[in-house]
């Protein structure tokens, strides 16, 4: 039968044949014991009525030997004794039938109360109906207990047969069971030594892989350590090339910013330049404009000038034709003439003063226009080079944050290749002790194919005697 089936199928059936016959054997050895506890506590119950009946005709006969008495001597404590004994004896009759399990039990307690009530009517030493129906009772609690008693000693002799039986035969099967697992632990560690030996010779070829492997990766290692060094040192040279690019596009910033604002303030007294010549133009025009007016009326004091001369001559000839009087009057018109002569002379004198005037102010026009055309062109340079500088600024604002954050970046980068630095360092020295476990583990195949060989040895040595 285990021929057929695997080592583990029949030993796994065996137990459970074992198992089962223990269970079903238990179980059986259970219910005698079960039987017999049963039958013990019967017997108990009556062996405990037995004794009750017993004090029940007990306390009867004190019952009618204290009646008797009080009647003889009609002493009054004796009247109390009986009366006590009396209801001590119907509480054990109520008592048992309290606890009567049966209908036949309960009908011997009727009876046995029928008798005590007649009993109580006749106190005499006589055979009275209740000594008759107590002993009926006693008889029957007596078989009863004897049966029960008898019952529970079968039920633990099977008990004990069944457990005997049991244990034999457990006995037997573990016997036989123990016999199966010798046979087939013997073909498995055969087998399993066999596997050892194959697998420690896997194991040897792996671990000299794993070595070489180990050594590989170790070179491999110490050339990515050399090149993260190189990256790390290159990292902190950038760093450092990215924090002087910062300085110095701060340093440019603050310049920058000093350039607009001198450019603010020249800007603003270019505009104060543009209105002051604005307000110089605007003054010569006025200038200009007053010099031709003034030009205009000395042309007309010329004509009045010229007709004050033209009527002083004409006085001065007409002054000649009328003697005497005329005389002073021709001088009053020479005098006239006089003045008038000076007054043209003054005039001709202004006239060239108003044309030196007016070329001075057409000049200075010219020259206030073009200072208005530059001051203007100046003012709009100025505009130009101010938002210039405003986008140099920006340009260098935004330098100098593309620095800073080349700089955090190259530090951020230099922490990263520490940590891979500090990493393969790890690798390196896992890989180390990675070496010397295959070299232990190489050693250790070695010895596990000489311990499988021995066990084998060992485990066909018995076979083959």
């Amino acid at each position: 039968m285990w021929g057929r089936w695997t080592f583990r199928r029949a030993m796994s059936a065996h137990l459970a044949l074992m198992l089962a016959l223990a269970v079903t054997g238990l179980g059986v050895t259970v219910h005698f014991a079960h039987r017999a506890a049963e039958a013990d506590a019967r017997a108990l119950v009556s062996a405990r009525r037995l004794a009750q009946g017993e004090q029940l005709g007990a306390g009867v006969q004190l019952w009618a030997a204290a009646t008797r008495a009080y009647a003889s001597t009609a002493h009054v404590p004796l009247q109390a004794d009986a009366e006590r004994a009396w209801a001590d004896s119907r509480a054990l009759l109520d008592d048992l039938d309290i606890r009567a399990t049966t209908p036949t039990e309960s009908l011997e307690l009727a009876r046995l109360a029928r008798a005590m009530d007649a009993r109580q009517l006749d106190p005499s030493d006589a055979v009275q109906p209740f000594d008759r129906a107590l002993i009926f009772f006693l008889s029957a609690e007596e078989a009863r207990t004897a049966a029960a008693l008898a019952s529970a000693s079968a039920s633990r002799r099977l008990a004990i047969g069944w457990a005997a039986a049991l244990v034999g035969v457990i006995g037997l099967l573990a016997a036989s069971g123990f016999s199966a697992l010798r046979r087939g632990l013997t073909r498995q560690i055969g087998d399993a030594a066999q596997q050892v030996r194959m697998s420690s010779h896997e194991l040897e070829c792996v671990a000299a892989q794993q070595a070489s492997g180990s050594r590989d990766q170790m070179a491999a290692m110490g050339e990515i350590g050399t090149t993260l060094r190189e990256l790390l040192a290159a990292s902190h040279h950038v760093a450092e090339g990215a924090q002087g690019v910062a300085r110095i596009a701060a340093a440019s910033a603050r310049a920058a910013d000093e350039g607009r604002a001198t450019l603010a303030e020249a800007e603003a007294s270019a505009q104060i330049v543009l209105r002051q010549v604005t307000t110089m133009d605007t003054l010569l025009s006025d200038v200009g404009r007053k010099s031709a007016h003034i030009g205009a009326l000395l042309e007309v004091v010329d004509d009045l000038a010229e007709q004050t001369n033209i009527l002083a001559i004409n006085a001065t000839i007409e002054a000649t034709d009328t003697g005497d009087g005329g005389h002073r009057f021709a001088i009053v018109a020479a005098e006239i003439r006089r003045l008038a002569d000076r007054v043209l002379e003054t005039n001709h004198q202004i006239r060239g003063l108003l044309d030196d005037t007016r070329q001075s102010v057409t000049a200075t026009l010219a020259t206030t226009g073009a200072a208005t055309a530059g001051a203007a062109a100046g003012g709009r340079h100025l505009v130009a080079l101010g938002t210039s500088l405003h986008q140099i600024a920006q340009l260098v604002d935004t330098a100098a944050d593309t620095a800073r954050e080349i700089e955090l970046s190259a530090q951020h980068q230099a922490s990263t290749v520490s940590q891979v630095n500090g990493a393969v360092s790890t690798v390196s020295h896992t890989t180390h002790e990675l070496q010397a476990g295959a070299q232990q583990t190489l050693q250790t195949a070695s010895e596990l194919a000489l311990l499988s060989r021995g066990l084998t040895r060992i485990v066909l040595e018995p076979a083959v005697a």
